[in-house]
């Protein structure tokens, strides 16, 4: 339920960022950094930016800031958006670093006694496997060209 109305919550900021051209300016600037690269490094980016946002903020938020970026992105590029998308999707759902990371974690921390450090041992490791695994099957599975 408090994601339901989280996700009204933030669907006008994902269209504010875009209609107030934020995205439009936050993608030219992933352009400059990273276009040069190639999609691979866009993929990366995309992964570790959802991976790092859903320790701060619920993954429906992420996805609804992020979702834009990827499409603006890929539009740029003549790339299909779908491995971009793809990529910040398995991030915001496998990066359980903090417990912050889902609401389902916090709620095991009390009774399982645990602490932060001990979602970073598991998680950290756990997030880079999941990083690995995306960045070799999803382009297979959703090639950048349409």
């Amino acid at each position: 339920m408090a994601n339901h109305h989280l996700g009204r919550g933030v669907t006008p900021l994902s269209l504010a960022l875009t209609r107030t051209g934020v995205t439009a300016a936050i993608s030219h600037t992933l352009l400059h950094w990273f276009g040069p690269l190639g999609p691979y490094a866009m993929l990366t980016v995309f992964f570790v930016l959802a991976a790092a946002l859903t320790q701060v903020v619920s993954n429906v938020a992420a996805a609804l800031v992020l979702s834009p970026l990827a499409i603006a992105v890929a539009a740029s590029n003549h790339w299909s958006p779908d491995g971009l998308i793809i990529a910040m999707i398995v991030a915001l759902s496998a990066a359980p670093i903090t417990p912050l990371a889902n609401k389902v974690f916090i709620m095991a921390m009390g009774p399982g006694h645990y602490k932060y450090r001990d979602f970073f041992k598991i998680g950290l490791p756990l997030t880079l496997v999941m990083f690995l695994l995306t960045v070799v099957i999803t382009p297979i599975l959703f090639p950048f060209t349409g």
